[in-house]
């Protein structure tokens, strides 16, 4: 897939956040502010009721046509419950309230790491599996999101990289498991563009760091 600088014009943030792009727009460290998320309830829900919180800072790009992939490795400190880091898509425009989202990535729950996706269409439905590694033992996630026409589909692959960085280049398809497949995904905003990109928050915690890497955009 096509690589996408971080310093490319297109690129939108949203939310209060500390970001910091490497010279050759390869990497993006985003750190969130306190008590920041995205999860969205119906009323008489538990142990949440009626929430609608948005506040998650994200980076994202837009998307005009109906057939892309996206994906980007990532890595975040993960010493807290509920903190998170994520490949994130929002359909329509970033905003919107009662939009449809969905975010890819990796959490701090129950303990341990666990690696899902939520989808948000009209309220948020979570899936997880336990992470097979630590992020501390310097694992890189790598999350990939495909839009076909009405219908997504999420899959991720961890692997080993250094304190310095993700390993090389992308998994191959082998390597991806599948995490989400969704039918009929943000069908009242088909004809809207949408917007792709990173987003790290912690709902819990002052500060949530992470860091995106090689971020590829293949538009269709």
């Amino acid at each position: 897939m096509p690589a996408i600088s971080f310093n490319d014009s297109q690129w939108q943030s949203r939310g209060d956040m500390e970001l910091q792009i490497s010279a050759d727009g390869e990497s993006a460290a985003l750190h969130s502010r306190a008590r920041q998320d995205w999860w969205r309830t119906p009323p008489h829900s538990e142990p949440e009721s009626d929430v609608d919180r948005r506040t998650g800072p994200t980076l994202t790009r837009p998307v005009t046509v109906k057939r892309w992939t996206a994906g980007v490795w990532l890595h975040v400190e993960l010493d807290e419950r509920f903190k998170q880091a994520a490949l994130f898509v929002h359909a329509g425009e970033p905003g919107t309230v009662g939009a449809s989202w969905l975010k890819l990535g990796i959490e701090k729950e129950g303990g341990r790491e666990n690696i899902g996706c939520v989808v948000t269409d009209p309220f948020s439905d979570w899936s997880t599996s336990p992470s097979p590694h630590p992020m501390a033992e310097h694992y890189w996630l790598y999350a990939q999101v495909a839009r076909v026409g009405p219908d997504v589909h999420c899959h991720w692959a961890l692997q080993r990289g250094s304190a310095d960085g993700p390993p090389a280049g992308v998994p191959k398809e082998s390597e991806l498991v599948q995490a989400r497949e969704v039918r009929g995904f943000a069908l009242s905003a088909a004809e809207e563009p949408w917007h792709v990109g990173i987003m790290a928050c912690g709902p819990l915690s002052e500060q949530t760091r992470a860091t995106f890497a090689h971020f590829q955009l293949d538009e269709q």
